[in-house]
């Protein structure tokens, strides 16, 4: 039922948009993604879905709506990259890595625990940075050459290409969006990153580590690690 996916996938993008101001930031990637694959897309069900996500915005929007000159002086200094002060930073980018690996997160928010919980964390943290960066390589490569698409026997090579392409698209966009301006850059502001950096730390562990039964328990196991930490 593709027509049905992807009419319920936009009302999801909808309800997503609801929860911060800030969840607007994946709709760029969404909209690079759908341009990619729109040929493979149902045309109806793209327009219906694209309309069912409109109307769920109203209410948001409504509400911006009571307060609209504080909302318009917040958006311009958040978007405003003209300043002298707006510049290219790595922050949204060492963010990214870190709401991921949760290395050195303790540092970045200042928490009083920050100097315990680093020592603690910091090589299990290290090693997932690690597989983090790992993922990104073998996504690149496998959009490169079919040789280098080391996948499970079920996923065919081209939906392995496809998915390196969303992947990358999700999880890099977000970071660029927030490269260049004069704002701080809080880590939160790459939620919407974390899922597909989390997909790259398990293709690197599936790429290292034969057979593809035990991978998956012990990709389990290591993201259930991680969030107890």
């Amino acid at each position: 039922q593709p027509n049905r996916r992807l009419i319920v996938a936009f009302l999801v993008l909808g309800i997503l948009c609801q929860t911060s101001l800030l969840a607007y930031l994946v709709l760029p990637a969404v909209g690079l993604i759908t341009l990619i694959f729109i040929r493979r897309l149902p045309l109806k069900a793209l327009v219906f879905g694209a309309i069912l996500f409109v109307l769920t915005q109203v209410p948001f929007f409504i509400g911006l709506s009571q307060n609209i000159s504080q909302t318009q002086s917040r958006l311009s200094d958040f978007a405003d990259t003209t300043s002298s002060e707006s510049y290219f930073r790595d922050d949204a980018f060492r963010h990214a890595f870190r709401l991921v690996s949760g290395e050195e997160y303790e540092l970045a928010r200042g928490n009083d625990d920050r100097i315990q919980r680093h020592a603690i964390t910091r090589w299990f943290a290290s090693g997932v940075s690690l597989l983090l960066a790992g993922g990104i390589l073998i996504s690149i490569l496998a959009i490169i050459s079919q040789k280098y698409c080391n996948h499970p026997p079920e996923v065919t090579t081209d939906h392995a290409r496809d998915s390196a392409i969303i992947l990358l698209i999700w999880f890099f966009v977000p970071i660029g969006l927030m490269s260049y301006n004069a704002t701080f850059v809080h880590p939160y502001y790459q939620l919407v990153g974390v899922p597909a950096g989390v997909i790259f730390v398990g293709w690197a562990v599936v790429y290292i580590i034969k057979p593809y039964s035990i991978i998956r328990w012990g990709v389990v196991a290591m993201l259930f690690i991680h969030l107890l930490f």
